[in-house]
């Protein structure tokens, strides 16, 4: 019996659009994308299971029938699908099965530092308002976590990152151009290419089947609650999924640039540059990835930074 392959979608922390990339990839008929909670030890599939699935061809398919996003495949059934991709897990439990495992590849999202350390600060300000009475993080702290977390995080990356098996995607271009970033996922993994057009959507209730409509609601999340039109089930409600994930998000990638109208922007750029390279990160101050279409240079700023984090 055929059974799918295993891949893994990496990021240094959440806030970088995983979900986005995760649904997208989830509307594919050849690849299953997983909560976080797949494969892990509190409910569900556990760790357990992973090993005995690689070592042993033991496939889980009904629980995993239930840890999938939407719209849901039938899992029960191996061979519905070439790939079940895992929803951030540990980087260090990837290269662990790796070892034995060589055509486990890693997707990884990178996104421009200095705009992503932003979604951090404001993360961070959402988190003191609502668990610590508004006891907040000074953004030196910040930056200083963000700083070892994303370098860690890239720095295990590094130490077996093939880029014949594994693909990086580069969240601006994912958001500029999604086909072709896609297309790079897609023979990444050597399943057909499709447009975003061509990827299934979620149409009908996942509880009662019904066909949903559309409602706009209040969404909380980014910079306090914003008001978006969303996918709703006369009977259940509005539907969202992980991470307040609006399932109709319209693609816009006019917040792409935004980091550079902070009044901190010099100083950051000199920070990071010393960190990544000042290519790098004149790369994104002069959004050179509209231009750079085919990630061509992007590809070339991102391995030379793996080479250097790995010697």
């Amino acid at each position: 019996m055929k059974l799918p392959k295993i891949a893994a979608l990496i990021t240094a922390s959440g806030g970088i659009g995983s979900h986005y990339v995760l649904h997208k990839l989830q509307g594919h008929p050849k690849i299953a994308s997983l909560y976080e909670g797949a494969f892990r030890s509190n409910g569900g599939t556990t760790k357990s299971d992973l090993k005995k699935y690689l070592s042993q061809g033991i496939y889980p398919g009904q629980a995993l029938q239930t840890e999938q996003l939407h719209p849901v495949k039938d899992l029960r059934n191996p061979s519905n699908v070439d790939w079940i991709v895992m929803n951030k897990p540990p980087i260090g439990t990837v290269l662990y099965h790796q070892n034995y495992h060589r055509d486990i590849p890693i997707i990884y999202i990178f996104r421009n530092p200095i705009s992503f350390f932003h979604t951090w600060l404001r993360t961070w300000k959402e988190y003191g308002d609502s668990r610590y009475a508004s006891r907040h993080l000074d953004d030196e702290a910040i930056f200083k976590w963000f700083k070892g977390t994303f370098l860690s995080s890239l720095f295990h990356l590094a130490q077996f990152y093939n880029p014949e098996r594994d693909h990086i995607i580069s969240f601006e271009h994912f958001f500029s151009d999604i086909d072709s970033a896609l297309a790079k996922i897609f023979k990444t993994l050597d399943v057909p290419v499709l447009k975003n057009e061509e990827l299934k959507e979620l149409e009908r209730c996942p509880i009662c089947i019904e066909k949903l409509s559309t409602k706009v609601i209040d969404i909380p999340g980014g910079s306090g609650h914003r008001k978006e039109e969303v996918l709703s089930c006369e009977e259940h409600g509005p539907l969202l999924g992980p991470g307040h994930y609006n399932f109709i998000r319209k693609e816009d990638s006019s917040f792409l640039n935004k980091w550079k109208q902070k009044e901190d922007t010099e100083k950051l750029c000199s920070r990071f540059s010393e960190i990544y390279g000042k290519d790098f990160i004149d790369y994104y101050y002069q959004e050179k990835y509209l231009e750079d279409t085919d990630a061509v240079i992007f590809d070339d700023l991102i391995n030379k930074f793996l080479r250097r984090l790995k010697i």
